[in-house]
């Protein structure tokens, strides 16, 4: 079989890691310790616990496209010192280790290209689907019909998350910039072990110190509500995750509390009746459509009667862009096995390499993978 994976990249500047999701269940799967790309750059550079192997006369992977560029004089790591500039179509070409499955110039500093568990994003689960103006239906297969692209990854009640702190290398940052009248808020953290169970997340959805850390609601009277700058017209997918270390003994399947998408949307969080035990971690996720609005918002708060604490852990919005957009970069007749991409990075440009160069040079999200 083979497993030359041929897939789109999508880009934003001043790269930090990318990620590509291929069918491997989280059992199984370990993280590969290779693709990490020094680009236009013709040796190797150490840079977060990684050797990044430099583009220039590559002998593990190849790439078509780009002119390299440098500045030896920069203070910055040397990582980012160099970099691979685009002004057209352009791919780069990874062998897969996958035996059994199925207007602007753009530059690069560095790529991390790893297969990640399919179970990342859940095919066949359908995810509500909120509005501004209400419910609208839900989605499913997601993973089949859109790429992710990371927008922000927000550790509430917790500090900034570095990638070589967490599985996916994923940078998460503190929720406090987002969070709006904090003093309804209080900081709570867990130093015991989590239980991760089948029926909620795994270590591979958030790092353990997502789960750890929260912020509890203080006044059942009030709500939680953290608000985040958008594009109008845009999708994204928000993810809530929960690991619920407040309570004490046997988790109380009655105990609920709400969650709300931009006031519209209202879903009952019951941590007990989710996952039957404490100190273990789940998500919940909703598409999201942001139509005329500039922010989204997601809150939380008590419900009337009921003794669970309202409580968050970690956030994270993703844009969805379909995948009609993401095609192979042809010549050789073979379809990309590519399912799809998620990529994160400090954001200035976002580009589609191998497929188009963007027209769009906006400024963008606020965190990395």
């Amino acid at each position: 079989m083979d497993t030359n994976l041929i897939f789109s990249l999508i880009i934003i500047l001043l790269l930090s890691p990318l990620f590509i999701t291929y069918s491997y269940s989280q059992t199984q799967y370990t993280l590969p310790d290779h693709h990490f790309i020094n680009c236009g750059s013709p040796s190797s550079s150490n840079f977060t616990g990684k050797s990044f192997i430099g583009d220039v006369n590559p002998t593990t992977f190849s790439v078509s496209g780009g002119q390299a560029a440098n500045n030896w004089a920069s203070s910055l790591p040397t990582i980012y010192q160099t970099a691979r500039v685009f002004t057209r179509k352009a791919w780069y070409e990874f062998q897969a280790d996958a035996n059994n499955t199925e207007s602007f110039p753009a530059f690069i500093n560095a790529i991390e290209a790893f297969t990640t568990p399919s179970d990342l994003f859940r095919q066949g689960v359908n995810v509500p689907r909120v509005s501004p103006v209400g419910d609208n239906g839900d989605l499913d297969n997601l993973s089949s019909l859109y790429a992710f692209i990371p927008t922000y990854r927000v550790n509430v009640g917790g500090q900034k998350i570095e990638v070589q702190n967490d599985t996916l290398r994923r940078n998460w940052v503190p929720d406090d910039e987002y969070i709006f009248r904090s003093e309804q808020a209080r900081k709570l953290s867990f130093k015991g072990t989590l239980t991760y169970d089948v029926q909620g997340a795994s270590r591979f959805d958030a790092p353990d110190d997502v789960y750890k850390t929260t912020k509890e609601l203080t006044n059942s009277l009030a709500n939680i509500t953290w608000r985040f700058e958008v594009r109008k017209s845009a999708m994204y997918l928000v993810r809530a995750h929960f690991c619920d270390f407040i309570g004490s003994g046997l988790a109380d399947t009655t105990a609920s509390f709400n969650l709300f998408v931009y006031s519209q949307h209202k879903e009952v969080i019951q941590p007990g009746n989710k996952m039957n035990t404490l100190q273990a971690p789940f998500y919940v996720d909703f598409v999201v459509n942001s139509l005329d609005s500039l922010s989204l918002n997601v809150s939380i708060g008590a419900i009337n009667g009921n003794n669970q604490s309202a409580f968050l852990n970690g956030l994270e919005i993703m844009e969805l862009v379909t995948n009609s957009g993401v095609d192979d970069h042809g010549g050789n007749g073979k379809k990309s096995k590519t399912v799809y991409i998620v990529v994160g990075g400090v954001a200035l440009v976002l580009v589609l390499v191998l497929v188009l160069l963007s027209e769009e040079a906006g400024s963008r999200g606020k965190t990395g993978i």
